[in-house]
């Protein structure tokens, strides 16, 4: 992912990335892969965003 993310950034042009906490078992990402995708957009320059819901109770 780091990886197509730096590509998107400097070879499209892409300068935002949003993260979602709810989609449980489709776009749901957990709190060490949130951090990892915020430190990988603070070196990209990229603006983070978050569709913050908890996904573990919506699910339920």
């Amino acid at each position: 992912i780091k990886e197509e993310m730096m590509t998107l950034v400097q070879e499209h042009g892409i300068n935002s990335f949003k993260m979602f906490m709810a989609y449980k078992d489709l776009y749901m990402l957990r709190d060490a892969e949130l951090i990892e995708a915020f430190s990988m957009c603070k070196s990209l320059g990229a603006l983070a965003m978050v569709h913050a819901e908890n996904g573990d109770i919506i699910a339920t």
